[in-house]
């Protein structure tokens, strides 16, 4: 290999940020929530989950992605509320009871967006076209 000092400086680079999240706002009807980008490690995992490649429908993406909306947006401390009070069945429920189906939908957008997974939702139609 010609370039393997450049290789390896990647392969460092990648393994230092493996488990490195930052952080961005998005607004969703006028609340400004923080919110915790996936890891290196977390979307490797996002990506090669089995699950989305069975049936690709938008109910089985967001049933795919709640985990990763429920932990991205902080929302385990209002669901454990929400749930003492009685107002949700599971943690994952907050989601549906906080957000509009419309806003879920943004959510969606903005999660696979600001993760730079965007063109998976394509891949995974060609993938399964062939």
């Amino acid at each position: 290999m010609d370039n393997l000092e450049e290789l390896l400086k990647k392969v460092e680079a990648n393994h230092e940020n493996l488990h490195k999240k930052e952080k961005i706002n998005c607004t969703i009807a006028g609340h400004t929530y923080e919110v915790i980008l996936l890891s290196r490690k977390e979307k490797a995992e996002l990506i090669f989950d089995s699950e989305i490649n069975a049936e690709k429908n938008l109910k089985n993406i967001y049933k795919w992605l709640k985990p990763t909306i429920y932990r991205s947006f902080q929302l385990k401390d209002l669901a454990v509320k929400a749930r003492e009070n009685g107002l949700i069945d599971d943690y994952y429920g907050i989601i549906d009871m906080l957000f509009e189906p419309n806003e879920i939908l943004e959510i969606i957008d903005f999660i696979l967006e600001s993760n730079n997974l965007k063109k998976l939702n394509s891949e995974v139609i060609e993938l399964q076209k062939k």
